[in-house]
């Protein structure tokens, strides 16, 4: 099938793992008209898929192999990989509150994170009070508001309320995250996992969704407060909702998540708690789980 010559520019760049920050720099476009060029390629049957770095760039790369599971995160630096995790934004509630979700992008531009995962219900869709009456609405305030900076990737598994969508309009999230917003990565529905080294980091929306699942870290969104938990010899992180859709008198919050690895392979985990008190962040606890010790040992002091 004949490409044109400015998509066998794009394609030679591709095969050549140029990153795509240079991609649009040496061709003089933008990431939509790159986005656009990449949608040509691969109706001409071009298997373009795409890498995600802890730096957070990414590279399209010509693959001669069908899409992989789960997701690796490439380069983490120094044994240490760092994180963001966030719950629960429920945008298009009468609740969300997306100053919280700019509070959380300042973080991590200040202590040089790149990598933000979401336990998902992006969106409130139809199960609860909402301030669109229309869920099309909702997706399009949440593709223009949700912050975007190119240092930062989020990583997202999807909801009961993104799934909602599915159900009533026939429209699916994760599809129209995928097609347009190349820094909102939808990890799908449902167990899903991060690679990271050596090893995964599991994702559910819901710890219903993880109780049979071995993982090495579980990290599930949902019940919207933070809890740290060890059954079984594995440790699973509940995290807080960012919105002011509370439940019981947890505060909405966030969790800074510190990996220590070793060849590859966890050894330690520090998880910094933080809730939003007086419209700003204030540290709560700082966890401490070692996962070399046979023994499990966690150690939780509150701040």
């Amino acid at each position: 099938m004949k490409i044109s010559t400015f998509n066998q520019r794009l394609l030679d760049l591709i095969k050549e793992n140029v990153k795509t920050e240079d991609i649009c720099q040496q061709l003089n476009i933008n990431k939509e008209q790159l986005k656009n060029r990449l949608f040509a390629l691969k109706r001409s049957g071009f298997n373009i898929q795409r890498e995600f770095f802890y730096d957070g760039t990414q590279r399209y790369i010509l693959s001669k192999k069908p899409p992989t599971s789960p997701v690796r995160i490439y380069d983490v630096q120094e044994n240490l990989f760092r994180a963001l995790a966030i719950s629960d934004l429920h945008i298009g509630s009468k609740f969300d509150n997306l100053s919280y979700l700019e509070m959380a992008y300042e973080y991590c531009l200040q202590n040089d994170i790149h990598i933000i995962i979401n336990g998902g219900d992006l969106i409130q869709g139809t199960l609860g009070p909402r301030r669109f009456s229309k869920l099309e609405e909702q997706i399009l305030f949440l593709l223009e508001n949700y912050p975007y900076d190119e240092q930062i990737l989020n990583f997202i598994v999807l909801g009961n309320h993104d799934a909602d969508l599915i159900s009533v309009i026939g429209m699916d999230l994760h599809t129209i995250l995928t097609e347009n917003r190349l820094d909102l990565i939808s990890l799908g529905y449902g167990v899903q996992k991060l690679a990271i080294g050596e090893e995964n980091i599991t994702l559910a929306h819901t710890a219903l969704d993880l109780r049979n699942v071995y993982g090495r870290l579980k990290i599930t969104g949902h019940g919207h407060r933070f809890q740290f938990k060890v059954r079984h010899n594995e440790p699973s992180l509940f995290l807080p909702t960012l919105s002011d859709d509370v439940k019981d008198g947890f505060l909405p919050g966030m969790v800074e998540i510190d990996l220590l690895l070793k060849e590859g392979c966890f050894r330690k985990g520090i998880f910094r708690h933080f809730i939003i008190q007086s419209k700003r962040f204030v540290p709560a606890s700082n966890t401490v789980f070692s996962f070399s010790d046979i023994n499990q040992k966690v150690y939780q002091h509150k701040l």
